[in-house]
């Protein structure tokens, strides 16, 4: 038992109202393998580091903590800088620190139903979402959209159905178990100019031959928390200038992932970044939009892979835009 098999990522800022609770899920884990806990206090402002630190003194043989001096979020250095020189374990688990795991059993589940099917990149379960206060249930993910999906195995075909096509982003955070080369292929060749969040890793376990889901709530998400790092990219600020810049990014990874699959999937991939840039044609105004997805695209074609609906609407934002989103804002009315 002295070989570290699963290593446990925590980024933590200004989160000393609810970390206790996060790292109690982590450290009470029930396992019959080594586990760390790499730990990072972003240079929080508020109690978070003390409480770490009670932890590490308490859990010496289980937290690898770092402690920042200033900001590295800000500066566009996440946890995953720290991975390559001081990841020991085989798999990867994440939980932030405003979450926190349900479940005491999360990780020998998810490491058995991997070490079981090697062809699997990636396990994920269901998550419940509360309130900041945990007074309300704020839904779960896999959503209503996805509550067919059954304990078991997803294969590489259907998985990559399910979050390009069907559901978008089936899985929360808390749930990724994922292997480490796996994850670490993120941070090689063209690649590695992204910065990892969480949607490139649910993309990145296109890699392997399917992932493991377990239909249970093991985890749970701590919706509008304060420095929540989700809060950042949701609804309530989505359409604006820095979100545009998010979704250019993302359509760019998803590009390069594309090559990276032999081109696989290329026409659903083609399909979600111009759905991407259709929703930011309308908001941002459509020769930058389309002038923007042009560029990306360099030359290659893309229109064949387009639904009826997306070749209906590209051309409507190049031949008649204000009548275009005219017809949308009726459309929105009536529903």
């Amino acid at each position: 038992m002295d070989e570290v098999k699963v290593t446990v990522c925590c980024p933590a800022y200004n989160h000393g109202k609810y970390i206790r609770k996060c790292l109690e899920g982590i450290v009470n884990q029930i396992t019959d393998f080594k586990y760390e806990v790499l730990i990072r206090d972003d240079a929080s402002t508020d109690n978070t580091r003390s409480i770490i630190e009670e932890y590490v003194e308490k859990y010496p043989e289980l937290f690898i903590p770092v402690y920042e001096k200033e900001n590295m979020w800000n500066k566009g250095i996440d946890i995953h800088a720290y991975m390559k020189e001081n990841v020991r374990g085989k798999y990867i688990a994440y939980c932030e620190g405003d979450d926190y795991w349900t479940d005491m059993h999360k990780l020998q589940k998810q490491f058995d139903a991997l070490e079981k099917n090697p062809e699997l990149s990636m396990c994920t379960h269901m998550t419940q979402f509360v309130s900041e206060d945990e007074k309300e249930l704020r839904g779960t993910l896999p959503d209503n959209v996805c509550k067919s999906l059954e304990t078991g195995i997803i294969l590489r075909d259907e998985y990559a159905k399910l979050i390009y096509v069907d559901c978008g982003h089936p899985f929360h955070t808390t749930s990724y178990f994922i292997r480490k080369e796996i994850l670490f292929s993120l941070m090689e060749g063209e690649l590695s100019s992204f910065k990892i969040w969480d949607y490139t890793v649910l993309m990145i376990a296109l890699l392997g031959k399917g992932i493991f889901y377990y239909n249970e709530k093991m985890s749970v998400y701590r919706c509008d928390s304060i420095s929540s790092i989700g809060t950042a990219l949701d609804g309530s600020i989505y359409e604006n200038e820095s979100n545009y810049k998010f979704a250019l990014n993302k359509c760019k990874f998803l590009l390069v992932l594309n090559d990276k699959l032999e081109r696989k999937y290329e026409d659903i991939i083609y399909r979600s970044v111009i759905e991407e840039f259709l929703h930011y044609a309308e908001l941002l105004g459509v020769k930058r939009v389309v002038k923007d997805m042009n560029n990306l695209f360099n030359g290659k074609s893309y229109e064949s892979y387009l639904s009826k609906n997306q070749k209906i609407k590209l051309f409507g934002f190049r031949r008649c835009p204000l009548l275009l989103k005219t017809v949308l804002n009726i459309k929105r009315r009536l529903k």
